[in-house]
């Protein structure tokens, strides 16, 4: 599966995926139609985010240029359901209007400093008092692992506990 490719730290290569289902052709590559960890809402909200017709290029690879069609997937009734109290849904955005401009070009400190972090934070805050949610319902995935040093130590700010994985992937 071509999305598994984001576990690049266990050596995943999406390249090596695509020449080996190219070599075994169409009619021998089976795919996961199923998402078994998440909620129907998130997964018809990511099919919806995910589909060419909506953001067509989103998934161009940048050594070859070659485009990643990434498919629908259904959800397993067996995922329990979480309703949230707020009215956002599964997928929300936010925009930092005004503090981007001050901040230049992608990345920059300020940018995670003044929008990144303190949204992270609001967030987990947010979750914890209105919907109850404990700090090990929490994931937040980053770059590498300097990104995920510098949110933890935002983190420790806010004494929100926090704890990194394989200093890669970051919980």
């Amino acid at each position: 599966d071509p999305k598994q490719s984001i576990y690049g730290f266990r050596r995943a290569d999406i390249y090596t995926y695509l020449s080996a289902a190219k070599s075994m052709g169409k009619d021998n590559v089976a795919t996961l139609d199923t998402n078994y960890r998440s909620q129907e809402g998130l997964v018809e909200a990511l099919n919806v985010l995910f589909s060419p017709e909506n953001t067509p290029g989103l998934m161009t690879l940048p050594r070859s240029g070659e485009e990643v069609e990434v498919g629908a997937v259904k959800s397993s009734e067996k995922v329990a359901k979480k309703i949230f109290s707020d009215d956002k849904g599964f997928v929300h955005f936010f925009i930092g209007e005004g503090k981007l401009e001050r901040a230049g070009k992608w990345p920059k400190e300020l940018m995670y400093d003044e929008l990144f972090f303190p949204f992270i934070v609001e967030e987990i805050q947010r979750l914890r008092k209105n919907d109850g949610m404990d700090y090990g319902q929490f994931a937040v995935l980053v770059r590498d692992r300097y990104e995920a040093k510098r949110l933890q130590e935002f983190l420790k700010k806010w004494e929100v506990p926090s704890r990194t994985r394989r200093s890669v992937s970051f919980l």
